[in-house]
């Protein structure tokens, strides 16, 4: 019976029903947002997180006091009292344990899932990245990090997510964000790149230049264009992206002991993600993130900020020019005082000139002989 069920609910709400299992989420088609922040339906006395323990207390009149207590540096599975809080994080587990004096101890062991990156922390307002024990990720003698972008391809909305961590990922240092450009140019090649961009820029404003590094990317174009043993040729760096893997192989230059990677992406289609190995693992959590971005963060006002070692930034009309440069300028140039002469030779409204597939019809005359395209 409770195959069945699941069988028909996974039918039912997610066109990929292979991908889904017992051990992982079911891949909706549409994604539902974040969470509701609602009040718990059924309350306990204590709650636990992978870093604090919350204790909630009513009194005969029906007031309710949160308290939080942090984890003891010296005992082992001891927690003592810090202070009151307004609400328990949502992410937060019922446990059982007892209160003694100021300190609290938990009758079992807590089990945290470390495939399900919790933020304890708030976001680090310097640099906008999220972590749990990010000391211990800077200071280990081997830094796994992996980097992955999400691109829709009607709306040229992009972003994109990466995280670096240990081998046993207790303790991780991650972020999201928005990849901005021209959305009628974007591609999923800069969402990939602006991805290891940031992570190999965050690692060396870090200055890890003795711990041993290895990035992965399930992007192989990216990988292969970023490799210092291959020096760049004009073409490369004057087309698609040319000014980004500039300034990223620059920082690369800096950055000797780390090590880029290909990992082969979505491989939970046909394997757990429980029998993957950790880049892949880290690979699948990427790519959630960066989807997860592009769905529901904001792309923010003005134009988009040069990025730091790419030289001279162009911008038309408030939009960073990455790539196909030429045509680009000569859209801007000559698009307007085009489509208005069209719109009065065949008495378009200009909301039907919009509706046109322009880029569609520029490749289309492209691929027809010269006495034809006349």
């Amino acid at each position: 019976m409770k195959e069945a069920f699941w069988f028909y609910l996974r039918h039912s709400i997610c066109s990929r029903p292979g991908r889904a299992s017992k051990n992982r989420p079911l891949p909706l088609d549409d994604h539902l947002g974040p969470w509701i922040e609602a009040d718990r339906h059924i309350q306990h006395e204590f709650y636990r997180t992978e870093k604090w323990t919350y204790v909630r207390r009513e009194n005969e009149q029906g007031e309710i006091t949160l308290t939080r207590y942090s984890e003891s540096t010296n005992l082992h599975e001891t927690f003592h009292h810090e202070s009151e809080v307004e609400r328990i994080p949502t992410h937060a587990h019922p446990v059982d344990g007892v209160v003694q004096n100021t300190t609290f101890h938990p009758y079992h062991q807590y089990s945290f899932n470390a495939n399900q990156l919790q933020q304890d922390n708030p976001p680090n307002e310097d640099d906008g990245t999220t972590s749990h024990l990010p000391e211990e990720v800077l200071h280990a003698e081997h830094i796994t990090g992996v980097s992955d972008g999400s691109m829709d391809p009607v709306s040229g909305k992009a972003a994109y997510a990466w995280v670096l961590t240990q081998p046993n990922r207790n303790a991780w240092i991650k972020q999201s964000k928005s990849a901005r450009s021209n959305p009628k140019y974007m591609t999923s090649f800069r969402a990939e790149l602006l991805g290891v961009h940031d992570m190999i820029k965050y690692l060396a404003e870090k200055r890890l230049a003795t711990a041993t590094i290895t990035l992965w990317c399930d992007n192989k174009g990216v990988i292969d264009v970023l490799d210092l043993e291959k020096p760049p040729s004009l073409t490369a760096v004057s087309k698609a992206e040319g000014d980004l893997v500039k300034a990223t192989r620059a920082l690369l230059e800096q950055m000797p002991n780390i090590e880029l990677c290909h990992v082969y992406g979505h491989q939970d289609d046909d394997i757990n993600y429980e029998d993957l190995p950790l880049e892949s693992q880290l690979n699948i959590d990427c790519d959630e993130e960066a989807k997860a971005c592009r769905l529901n963060e904001n792309d923010g006002e003005g134009r988009p900020p040069p990025i730091e070692g790419t030289g001279a930034t162009l911008y038309l009309n408030g939009e960073m020019v990455t790539t196909e440069m030429n045509e680009q300028i000569q859209y801007a140039a000559h698009a307007g005082p085009m489509k208005t002469y069209l719109g009065q030779k065949f008495e378009w409204t200009d909301q039907q000139v919009e509706t046109i597939n322009w880029p569609a019809m520029r490749l289309a005359k492209r691929r027809l002989k010269m006495h034809k395209s006349i």
